[in-house]
């Protein structure tokens, strides 16, 4: 009688096992495009490629009013047998913005009926493609680790060099660090320098935020904390939403299996703006702002970032006089960033 009900339990066990390998994960994906036609297609064909019968994937293509009618084209191309079924195309009725076009396409992820509703919603830019078993390690993961509820996936160039993608928050006293670019301020606030640098490449680590050019957030995230904060056009709405994650009790991790090709520069000007040293777009400062009121004081926040970026520059300045090799500020910045200074929140 004891060899037949352990040969019983290990046969439930082995049952129960088998089951949870081929649960299906229902991923519901959102694709922002805004006057990127090619690349949007570039990604939607890489997600179809990395479709498996152990996944439900559905696409959500958002278009963001693109004066150039690609999301016209877009709705033509997803009629196409492959994408069929699985990919929808939505126009927006305005360029709201990164939060904005995110937000409609999850809410629609959202309204789904039941049998098809997501297990997680993975925001893709579209200037991004998947690697072959991408979505296979981002389903595993949806699977298997419960305690998380944001997953920051690989990002990487297509030469296969890693991109910085996992963060710390931004703090008052990052705008002296990353202003002053001196090592001893570096290492006297090492909490506020932002990148974490790619020695994480190949780790799985919990961290403080992760880039929104390709994130999974689990239901439960969007459930307990709603939507993305569309006060922010574009820039700071990623660490914005996963410090609100964070402080409702979630976990952020990074996902250096998923590989993610980020062809960055893509859908945003403002990365490329900032290494030719040129002006950066109003939006930018005005993320920047609206950030440290929200979460360091709607008067005081603002105030005091600024003060430590005058510090910083101070500190450059001095600096410059003994070593000519480091790097300037963009144009205009020490008058930018006091954009939306007088309504941050508004």
């Amino acid at each position: 009688m004891l060899r037949y009900n352990i040969e019983l339990n290990d046969g439930l066990a082995c049952r129960d096992r088998s089951e949870q390998e081929t649960q299906e994960t229902r991923i519901a994906v959102v694709i922002v495009n805004y006057c990127t036609p090619e690349l949007t297609l570039q990604c939607l064909s890489s997600l179809a490629n990395g479709r498996s019968d152990t996944t439900r994937l559905t696409v959500f293509v958002v278009d963001n009013a693109s004066p150039d009618n690609s999301g016209a084209r877009l709705q033509v191309e997803a009629m196409q047998p492959s994408y069929q079924g699985w990919v929808q195309v939505i126009l927006a009725p305005s360029n709201g913005g990164f939060a904005y076009g995110n937000n409609i396409g999850i809410s629609k992820a959202l309204d789904s009926p039941d049998e098809d509703s997501p297990d997680a919603l993975w925001l893709l830019n579209s200037d991004t493609y998947l690697r072959e078993g991408a979505l296979e390690e981002v389903a595993a993961a949806i699977r298997s680790d419960a305690s998380t509820g944001i997953w920051g996936t690989r990002l990487e160039w297509p030469d296969s060099e890693p991109q910085l993608s996992c963060f710390r928050f931004h703090r008052i006293s990052t705008e002296l660090v990353s202003v002053a670019q001196t090592e001893p301020i570096t290492w006297l606030f090492a909490s506020a320098e932002v990148p974490i640098h790619k020695s994480l490449a190949n780790s799985s680590v919990e961290v403080e935020w992760v880039s929104f050019a390709s994130v999974v957030l689990r239901r439960e995230v969007v459930d307990a904390i709603g939507l993305m904060d569309e006060g922010y056009f574009m820039y700071f709405e990623d660490v914005d939403y996963c410090r609100t994650a964070v402080a409702n009790g979630f976990k952020v991790r990074y996902l250096p299996n998923a590989r993610t090709v980020h062809l960055r520069g893509g859908s945003s000007p403002v990365k490329s703006l900032s290494v030719a040293l040129k002006r950066r777009p109003r939006y930018y400062y005005a993320a920047r702002t609206r950030y440290y009121a929200k979460w360091y004081g709607r008067f005081w926040g603002p105030l005091v970032a600024n003060a430590c970026w005058y510090l910083g520059r101070t500190v450059w300045f001095f600096r410059q006089l003994f070593d000519r090799s480091k790097l300037g500020r963009c144009q205009a910045e020490w008058r930018d960033i006091w954009v939306n200074f007088s309504a941050p929140l508004e």
